[in-house]
Order: structure tokens, then C-alpha cells, then sequence
């Protein structure tokens, strides 16, 4: 089967084992891993068990092997950065729905990777109710 990374990028790079693998990301953590409490530890990553079980399912239901794989730093370069170490045949790329003001000041993610990687880019809105939770 094909070969899924979950991509997670944490801007905090004093959080945990972040120095020592602050240049190539941490190893690849097998899905089987993914929910342990050693990823809070270790990388500053907590899934909730219902993404967890969901990106299980997809993997049986479409013969997936999947692997998370954890870099601190920008967003933008990290993506980037991931693109070329994993060699992505595509990337799909969430979009918080940033106002105007926001994407002038920090700059969109997603148009950055649009922009800026090799391999085809897939931009995700999130439903309306989680941008709402998130406060944008």
C-alpha cells in the first residue's frame, strides 16, 4: 500500500526533545505510537482519540501504512522542509480561514506550501463549527 505522513510542526522549539532533532524533524513514529503519552512528552503532540481512530480506519480500509512525523520551527519552512526529506508525491494542507489582517501579518501556511513545494498542494477549509472554536 501507499504511505501517509501526518505532518505536525510545532512552533515551540524549546518544547521537549525539539533541540535534538531540531534540524530533520524526529524519526517517523509508527501509527501504533501516535496516541501514546510519550508524544506529549517527547514532541508536544496529542491527538484525540477519535483522529487517531479515524486515520486507523482509513489505513485498514484503504491499505495504508502511516507514520507522523514531527518538526519544530515556521510552518511555512517546515513544510517545505518535509516536502523534500520525505519526498511527497502531494501534500494536503489545512486552512484555519486566517482574516485578512492575520494572513498580511503572519503570513498564510497554506499559500506559502502552494507557492513554494514541488508536489501538488490540496488547501482544506475546516468546517465552519471548528473555526469557531478556534475563535476565527
Amino acid at each position: 500500500g501507499d504511505m501517509l505522513f501526518l505532518i505536525y510542526v510545532n512552533s515551540d522549539t524549546e518544547y521537549g526533545e525539539a533541540q535534538l532533532w531540531m534540524e530533520g524533524g524526529a524519526p517517523l513514529v509508527p501509527l501504533e505510537d501516535i496516541g501514546s503519552s510519550a508524544m506529549v512528552t517527547k514532541y508536544g503532540v496529542l491527538f484525540t482519540p477519535e483522529v487517531i481512530e479515524e486515520v486507523r480506519l482509513a489505513a485498514i480500509h484503504k491499505d495504508l501504512t502511516v507514520g507522523l512525523k514531527v518538526y519544530w520551527g515556521d510552518a511555512r519552512e517546515k513544510l517545505c522542509d518535509a516536502e523534500a526529506d520525505l519526498q511527497l508525491h502531494s501534500l494536503v494542507v489545512g486552512s484555519r480561514g486566517m482574516g485578512s489582517l492575520q494572513r498580511v501579518i503572519l503570513g498564510s501556511v497554506s499559500e506559502h506550501a502552494v507557492c513554494n513545494v514541488a508536489c501538488p498542494v490540496t488547501v482544506v477549509k475546516a468546517p465552519q463549527q471548528y473555526l469557531e472554536l478556534d475563535g476565527n
